[in-house]
This record gives C-alpha cells, sequence and structure tokens, in this order.
C-alpha cells in the first residue's frame, strides 16, 4: 500500500514549472523511487486557472532556465512582477480533478506544499516554492524508507549540479493541453454492450443527438459509389459539395468553408481570431461544452454569462460581457444542451448591436428542425462579421462521416481556409454531404419524427410532474433528481441517455427523440430509473 503524493502548485504557469524543476533535480539526487508514488512521476503539479502575461519565446526558454539561479532572477524579473498571484495550496481535501482522472488509483491522497502565500514581491515566490518542494522531498525520502539514497542535498540554498535535470512528457507539453479536461461524448453503443454483457442490437442510444433514421438512401448510393476510388486523395477544395451548399442557400462558393464536422469551424474561428493570453470570447454559460475547452486549448480567456432562468441565452448580458479584449461571441440556437432557441427579432438587434471588433459565431447545428428560423444567412449576404456553422450529423444522419460547414463572408471565408489542414473532409463524406443535402424527403420524415417524438417525450414528463425544457430540438433536457444515477439504471437495460453531470447539470439528464418504439421503450424503463 502506498499513497499518491500531490504538490499542488495554482495561480502560476511558471511558478509550477519552477516547483517541478526544482521537485526532479532533488529527487532525483536523492534516489527516490519515484514510481512508488505515481504514474510514473512522483509528483503532479495541478495548474490552476492559467494566465500568461510573456511572449511565447519566454515561454519556449523557461523550463531551460528555470534550474539556474540566474534564470529564477529571470523568471521573476520578465513574468512574476506581471502575475504574482497567490499560491493556494490544499491539504487533507481530494482535488477534483485527481478523483475525476485517476479514479481508484490509490485509496489516499495527500497534500504537501505551501499554504495560502500572498507574496508582495514576486521575487520572493521562487525562494519559497524552493523551500517547499525541498520539504517534500525530506517527506517523500522518510516515506520511501532507508532504502532511498541520502545524498545530494548538501547546500539547500540552490540545485546541486551533479545530477541530471529530468523531465516528464506532461511538464513539457503547452500547459493549456496537460490541464485540459477532454469532452466527454455519449457512451458508444459497442462500449455498453461489451461492459454490461449486452447484445448491441438490444441496445438503443438516445445520447447524442443522432438521427434515428439513419442516413439519406441516397447518402448511401453515393457512397458505394465513391468506394472504388479510396485510393484517391479526396478533392481539397470540396469544389462539388460547396457548390451545392452555396446554391442550396443562395449563396457562392466563396462563402462556403467545410469542416471536418462543425467542431473544426470551432477550430478554425480560434486559429484566425484569437491569441493566447491576449483575447477573449463569451458564450453562455449552459452551451455547447467545446467553446470553453477550445478557449482553454487556445490559452483564451472564456467569459460566461449566466442565462435567464437558466437555460435561455441572455443577449444583453452577453453584449454587456464584451470587453475590447473579446473576439468572438457564441450564440447557439437551437441551443444544446437545453434545446431552447433565441427570438428571431432578439437575434437580429443582437447581431446589429455587436462592435466592430466581434465575430459572431452562430452555432446551428440543429436549424433544420426549426418551424420558422431566423434569416441569418441575411447577416452573411449583409457582409456582417459572422459564421453560421451548419452540420450534416444531425438531420442529415451523416455523423459517422464528421462533415460540417461555415457560412459566411468571403473575406472571412478566405481567413478560415487559411487554417484548414489540406484535405481536412474525406471523399465518402463529401460524396454522401451532397447526396443528402439534395434529399429533401429524407428531411422532411426526420423532422416529422422529431416533432412528433418531442411532443411525446415531454408530454410523458408533464403527466410525471418532471421538469423539462421545451425544446425546439431533436432532444429534450429533462429533471430526474440524480442524473448520474438515472443514467446507470437506464443504461443496465440498455437504453443510453446523456448525463448532463459534465455540464454542471447534475440533476438532468438529455435525451434524444429517437423513433416511436425507442422512445417508447426508454418511457416504459424511465419510472424504474427513477424510483430509491
Amino acid at each position: 500500500m502506498h499513497s499518491e503524493i500531490l504538490f499542488l502548485c495554482t495561480g502560476n504557469y511558471y511558478r509550477s514549472r519552477f516547483a517541478e524543476a526544482v521537485f526532479n533535480h532533488h529527487a532525483t539526487a536523492k534516489g527516490l523511487p519515484w514510481r512508488a508514488f505515481s504514474r510514473g512521476l512522483a509528483i503532479h503539479l495541478v495548474d490552476g486557472p492559467i494566465s500568461i502575461h510573456t511572449e511565447e519565446a519566454l515561454r519556449e526558454r523557461a523550463i531551460d532556465r528555470a534550474h539556474t539561479a540566474e534564470g529564477r532572477q529571470q523568471l521573476a524579473e520578465d513574468d512574476l512582477k506581471r502575475a504574482a498571484r497567490t499560491i493556494a495550496l490544499k491539504r487533507d481535501e481530494h482535488h477534483p480533478l485527481m478523483t475525476e482522472q485517476f479514479p481508484g488509483w490509490v485509496e489516499k491522497i495527500e497534500y504537501w506544499g505551501v499554504h495560502d502565500l500572498d507574496f508582495a514581491l514576486p521575487e520572493e515566490a521562487l525562494p519559497q516554492i524552493e523551500a517547499a518542494v525541498l520539504r517534500l522531498v525530506d517527506d517523500l525520502a522518510a516515506l520511501a524508507g532507508p532504502g532511498a539514497s541520502k545524498n545530494g542535498l548538501e547546500g539547500r540554498g540552490g540545485l546541486p549540479q551533479s545530477a541530471p535535470l529530468m523531465f516528464s512528457a506532461t511538464a513539457l507539453a503547452n500547459p493549456e493541453v496537460a490541464a485540459l479536461v477532454p469532452y466527454e461524448p455519449g457512451k458508444p453503443i459497442e462500449d455498453v454492450a461489451r461492459e454490461l454483457g449486452l447484445e448491441p442490437d438490444s441496445i438503443i442510444k438516445l445520447a447524442s443527438n443522432e438521427n434515428p433514421l439513419g442516413p439519406s438512401p441516397k447518402a448511401l448510393d453515393a457512397i458505394r459509389e465513391a468506394l472504388p476510388k479510396l485510393h484517391l486523395y479526396p478533392d481539397g477544395a470540396g469544389y462539388h459539395l460547396r457548390t451545392g451548399i452555396a446554391a442550396k442557400f443562395g449563396l457562392e462558393l466563396r462563402n462556403v468553408v467545410l469542416g471536418n464536422g462543425s467542431n473544426e469551424i470551432i477550430e478554425l474561428a480560434y486559429h484566425t481570431f484569437t491569441r493566447p493570453g491576449v483575447h477573449e470570447i463569451v458564450t453562455s454559460k449552459n452551451s455547447f461544452a467545446v467553446y470553453e475547452l477550445m478557449a482553454q486549448l487556445f490559452g483564451v480567456r472564456c467569459r460566461k454569462v449566466a442565462e435567464k432562468d437558466g437555460f435561455h441565452h441572455d443577449l444583453d448580458a452577453m453584449l454587456a460581457a464584451i470587453t475590447p479584449a473579446t473576439r468572438l461571441v457564441f450564440v447557439a440556437s437551437p441551443n444544446n444542451p437545453t434545446g431552447t432557441r433565441l427570438p428571431n427579432e432578439a437575434l437580429d438587434r443582437f447581431l446589429a448591436a455587436l462592435p466592430e471588433h466581434v465575430v459572431a459565431v452562430i452555432d446551428e447545428a440543429y436549424y433544420e428542425f426549426l418551424d420558422n428560423p431566423p434569416d441569418t444567412l441575411g447577416a452573411v449576404k449583409a457582409g456582417k462579421k459572422v459564421i453560421l456553422m451548419r452540420t450534416f450529423s444531425k438531420i442529415q444522419g451523416l455523423a459517422g462521416l464528421r462533415i460540417g460547414y461555415a457560412l459566411t463572408t468571403p473575406e472571412i471565408a478566405g481567413l478560415l481556409e487559411r487554417a484548414r489542414q489540406p484535405f481536412n473532409t474525406n471523399m465518402l463524406a463529401q460524396v454522401a454531404a451532397l447526396a443528402g443535402l439534395r434529399d429533401e424527403e429524407h428531411q422532411r420524415k426526420t423532422k416529422e419524427m422529431t416533432d412528433a417524438g418531442r411532443q411525446r417525450l415531454q408530454g410523458a414528463f408533464a403527466e410525471r410532474g418532471l421538469q423539462f425544457v421545451a425544446s425546439e430540438a431533436n432532444f429534450v433536457l429533462v429533471e430526474v433528481g440524480d442524473a448520474a444515477a438515472v443514467f446507470k439504471k437506464l443504461m443496465a437495460k440498455g437504453i443510453i441517455v446523456r448525463s448532463m453531470v459534465s455540464y454542471r447539470l447534475p440533476a438532468w439528464i438529455r435525451v434524444s427523440i429517437g423513433t416511436p418504439e425507442q422512445n417508447e421503450r426508454f418511457l416504459a424503463e424511465l419510472p424504474g430509473a427513477l424510483a430509491a
């Protein structure tokens, strides 16, 4: 039995890197058995909110400079005097990130570190961090027992020069990547079948807002026809699909950008319009998680605005949250995971009020399910700084091919194209999307089934006295009490829904609208899942 040691140093990226450099040096010199304490490294440095106020070159040189006295002084001068913060170190309580990422790895997590230090002078930080790390090394040596080496720690005022400096891969990684908690998608059918010993055909998935009718038959025909050509690269420009999209919406080829799902459009917008530590984005609090995840990945501050009544975008508050540093504002209508839409007039006023330095990214992944969609295409044709994100994953039923697109001004489209990777959309996705786009009958059938299924689910929820959010999309958000428990009980019955715990809605699940048979099966099993 052993303990995992977590040295929690929050508040500044360079302080954490410096602390890890000090630890690696001293632990190596002391001959500590690192793997006795953790997954390959005896110490986990967990950064808090990251704020980098230095040039990119400083970041690249920080590691090399952190283990020399001259380097430490330069770090203090270049960075700490601009970003000195409290080092908040906690002891004897589990850090949520660690318990999520390393469940069951150890039975006990112990914390060492500096507690509640607020450095009035930046240059005071590094010696105090070093002293705290040295105490940690001594504690680890005592825990390791008499087998650990005792040499190499003479002259505690600085780092021993005889021991080689070592870094974990995580220490070398961009801090934004290392600190990222990955997006959690809906559970695949195959995983549930394997975990629970169920037949895959007995499982229904109502978790990821997919089309239960499947792809358009015309899309499947297009795929079969293209299969013999798979030895060729796809059309890197996506000419035929972009031309088809432009024709459908009364635009030009130069208004259309293809993406590997609309998620890639989000990434292209960040690449094009934001810089780490400089710019900001604004989004609604209970909106698609990837907006915020991309902000963290790109080192951009995300300003999350609370919704009206918890479920509807507050456009006035979002406008008020814009600062001179804001470059992107994300608006989703219908919104995922709430299913709510914005009134057309309110969206028009919002776009008209946006400052000139802000680009509006309007996520319209579910716009085909609206009875009275807004004229956002008019904003594109008028030359406004807007990016409309749309997808073939929902009503088209092509989620497995990852194909989406942006409609925007020629100027913005040209910029996004520069950030796009070559051949980002594959051949099968392009031909299937074009065929599906033209199959309006399949889209009509999907919408009719969705409208009827939504009415059925919401009516059943109302009869049971369950609170739900009236939806305009192909899913419904419903309050069930303990979402995680209900999710597990339904999954044991072969029904996959989406727990909203990761969206900070622990009492809610999101249920995708399925076929009539799937909806009835879910409603039949729901009472048992709700029972205590």
